[in-house]
């Protein structure tokens, strides 16, 4: 059973088909989850959204949480393994660990934060945004700014080599001899390659003539080509703009039609207006003759946070705050799964109770050596079990396929 699949089912369940038809509603709505357990919320998400033509954007309560849900929700929409181009999931984290100070700033979440912001403001297909309160307190450039300082980059198209080395120093990329991480090019005849801040690797754009040959992307440490593309975009280091530029928060990127499913809402609100005070008092003490921007120019505090998600339509899937009590409109009834203390045997004969019950029990893991390894343990207890006649009048409630057992 693959991924697909196993969602099918889930859609299948009348709840979830009910949630299904209010999130494809064009009015704004407010939607209260209750009766859910573990990644029961990223299950009934993933399948709602093969359904529903609109973005969708996740709040989770701390920046682990966030990661461990794109996780759930890469393997479940199969994309783990896509480029970034084909990608429909983004991790939307903070850029640093420390407002004001330089030297703690995260090139990697910057890298993370670029492509969000590049697909937000260059693409028009249905997306999942993970996120957390943190990274939500940071404005971004404004759209228009973004766009101004984008390379855009069709195969055929006519320029020429110095013109896109001329864009590539303008906006901060340096030369090296050989690529490896994002703000770096490099020149070889009319080849140039570069790192852009928007993509997971390096470009590498063939010039003949004044004409472009070919866009690709490549392994930096291989050298070897990835990926034929017709299309590319380069964006800059957006971390160096925020400080030059026009500034919005995230909320302004987003279509009206954005579906925000929020963990605790009122916790977010809390941890934001936290986030504000903080940097509002670095700023207060500090001491350099350099001029820095406001607080109130790079971040947004709670207040800003709860008008602005207001706006949206709402899912809150923990802790209700902005759905009026009793507008919880589906309780799935999920529970927590039963410590099993690596006993197989209680495993076994919780599955095989369920069975008797006339649930289908569904054992879920991304690693297929994972897969083979459960189920040979379950037939060497049931083997077992068997010969004690545990099994006598009835077989063992799992059976292997392929992503699952089942």
């Amino acid at each position: 059973m693959n991924p697909s699949e196993f969602l099918q089912k889930y859609k299948q369940v009348p709840k979830v088909g009910a949630l299904v038809d209010q999130l494809k509603s064009s009015d704004k709505i407010q939607l209260g989850l209750s009766g859910m357990a573990g990644s029961a919320i990223s299950v009934v998400a993933a399948a709602a959204y093969r359904s529903v033509p609109k973005p969708f954007v996740f709040i989770l309560s701390s920046r682990e949480a966030a990661a461990y849900f794109f996780n759930d929700l890469e393997n479940l929409l199969e994309e783990k393994d896509l480029p970034y181009e084909k990608r429909n999931i983004f991790l939307f984290p903070s850029s640093y660990k420390k407002p004001y100070e330089t030297p703690d700033v995260d090139n990697a979440n910057v890298l993370l934060r670029s492509e969000v912001i590049n697909r937000l403001s260059s693409e028009t297909r249905k997306f999942i945004v993970v996120t957390h309160p943190d990274a939500l307190t940071e404005k971004i450039v404004a759209r228009k700014v973004l766009k101004k300082n984008t390379l855009t980059l069709h195969q055929d198209e006519n320029t020429s080599v110095d013109f896109i080395l001329e864009l590539l120093l303008e906006y901060g990329f340096y030369r090296v001899d050989f690529v490896v991480e994002p703000g770096q090019f490099s020149l070889r005849g009319g080849i140039v390659d570069v790192f852009s801040y928007s993509n997971d690797f390096p470009f590498r754009i063939e010039i003949m003539g004044d004409q472009v040959e070919s866009l690709r992307t490549f392994n930096p440490e291989s050298q070897i080509s990835l990926e034929k593309l017709k299309k590319i975009t380069i964006l800059p280091d957006i971390s160096q703009m925020t400080s030059k530029y026009e500034k919005e928060d995230f909320f302004s990127m987003l279509p009206s039609h954005t579906v925000f499913w929020n963990d605790d809402t009122f916790f977010a609100k809390e941890r934001i207006q936290n986030a504000f005070d903080a940097a509002a008092h670095i700023f207060s003490t500090l001491t350099s003759g350099v001029k820095h921007s406001t607080p109130e120019e790079l971040f947004i505090d709670g207040e800003a946070f709860l008008s602005k998600i207001s706006e949206f339509s709402l899912v809150e899937f923990r802790r209700h705050y902005l759905t009026a009590e009793g507008e919880t409109d589906f309780d799935f009834h999920f529970s927590p799964q039963p410590s099993f203390n690596k006993n197989f045997e209680i495993l076994i004969k919780n599955l095989t109770e369920k069975t008797i019950k006339g649930f289908t029990n569904f054992i879920l893991s991304d690693n297929p050596r994972q897969v083979s390894r459960i189920h040979s343990i379950f037939e060497i207890v049931a083997q077992e079990k068997q010969q004690d006649g545990y099994f006598k009048h009835q077989t063992l409630p799992i059976s292997l396929h392929e992503g699952f057992i089942d």
